[in-house]
């Protein structure tokens, strides 16, 4: 039985995502079921599934939400953005297109709670700026 709040199961997607786009950023090849249960110390089978699908699909589908997102930076590019600013937004993106039909406050509100978490003051504010435009219903 899962014990974990809603919110534990969000940070523990963001610190497995992150993870994986660090190895990404270095090139190099990894396992997400390794990460994973390397970063929560259980066996695969045992994490959420709601962790284990938003990873997934945040890995999958980054190629398509990161169009999504790219229009939206004023003067930015995506990959001048914080590892873990990209991961917060991708693991969002994710959750809102992907995973569960969920309502976009929601989606953005978890995010910012990861930023304010995770990230320096005031970049919470960018996050919520950002999801606002970017998660929208096709």
């Amino acid at each position: 039985m899962n014990t974990k709040s809603r919110n534990q199961l969000h940070e523990d997607a963001l610190k497995i995502l992150y993870c994986a786009l660090t190895y990404e950023n270095m090139n190099l090849e990894y396992d997400l079921k390794e990460i994973s249960e390397d970063i929560l110390s259980t066996p695969y089978a045992d994490i959420d599934l709601y962790v284990r699908l938003v990873t997934t699909k945040a890995l999958i589908y980054q190629a398509r939400f990161i169009p999504l997102i790219t229009p939206h930076l004023r003067k930015w590019r995506y990959e001048r953005l914080s590892r873990l600013t990209r991961a917060i937004i991708l693991l969002a993106c994710a959750h809102f297109y992907e995973v569960e039909e969920v309502d976009k406050g929601i989606v953005i509100n978890n995010a910012v709670r990861l930023a304010k978490t995770y990230l320096d003051d005031g970049e919470y504010k960018f996050i919520n700026g950002l999801l606002d435009q970017v998660l929208k219903h096709e």
